[in-house]
């Protein structure tokens, strides 16, 4: 078994933020850790020593990171996830340059680049569920803070993301426009006849994927949000519905578009 300690630069007003509620964030950190080291999960890798406990000295309010695994090398994944998050949480975390493209024409670049000026998300993901709509309130936080949180999440759990810019919007259940986005009614253990559309965009080298790990997390917090019911209307944020449209979604049990809805593939 492998040790190491890393002193972290995280002030202590900021070490909430960076555990997460009862550490989630370092369950996520750990998991993260584990998709990396083994991918396929295959029954060869023995990843149960993964750990990671974060200690604040009483005198010195020094911040650091006790950390084991089963060898050197898995305690340097476990450091980098780990000095990610930290970075996060200041506020250094830069934009993950995407990867080189193939050569194009001059005409298909310019297309591209317009497409580009035009949205600069590449994926879009819509989920209708169940949600009283006084609650949506609690679901963004006060100023935003729920969005914040859930942006964070998908960015610590999923390594397929092309940069760190995330769009969130939730509003009540309306007509929208079906084509460029992948739409589907998300079932969770809330009770309610009322719905609400979340969405999610962002960049990723990966649909498939992202969408499983966006799912989950949405899920997390749409039910976490709901679990308290209240009538509290204080900062709720007002989504305009006067955009064009083409589908009611209100009897829709899930949609994707096929090839011609499709953005073209940026990778």
């Amino acid at each position: 078994m492998s040790e190491m300690k890393v002193v972290l630069e995280v002030p202590e007003e900021k070490i909430g933020a960076f555990l997460g509620a009862k550490g989630k964030n370092i369950r996520f950190i750990i998991g993260k850790t584990k998709r990396e080291l083994n991918p396929d999960k295959g029954d060869g890798v023995d990843l149960s020593g993964l750990f990671c406990q974060i200690n604040v000295d009483q005198e010195t309010k020094e911040v650091s990171a006790l950390m084991k695994a089963g060898s050197e090398e898995h305690l340097e994944v476990l450091k980098k996830n780990i000095l990610f998050q930290q970075d996060y949480i200041l506020g250094k975390v830069e934009r993950i340059p995407r990867d080189d493209r193939p050569n194009r024409d001059q005409d298909h670049k310019n297309r591209d680049h317009k497409k580009r000026n035009t949205n600069q998300f590449t994926t879009k993901y819509v989920f209708k569920t169940a949600m009283d709509h006084h609650m949506i309130p609690k679901f963004i936080g006060t100023k935003g803070s729920n969005i914040q949180d859930l942006k964070g999440r998908i960015i610590l759990s999923d390594e397929n993301l092309d940069g760190n810019k995330i769009n969130i919007n939730i509003c009540e259940d309306k007509k929208i426009r079906l084509q460029r986005l992948h739409f589907e009614l998300l079932k969770t253990d809330i009770e309610s006849t009322s719905k609400v559309l979340v969405s999610v965009e962002l960049n990723t080298k990966n649909r498939d994927e992202t969408l499983n790990i966006v799912r989950d997390i949405v899920k997390e917090f749409v039910e976490k949000a709901s679990m308290t019911n209240h009538t509290n209307h204080r900062g709720f944020t007002h989504v305009n519905s006067n955009s064009p449209f083409t589908q009611d979604t209100s009897n829709d049990r899930g949609f994707t578009p096929d090839d011609s809805g499709e953005l073209d593939n940026p990778f």
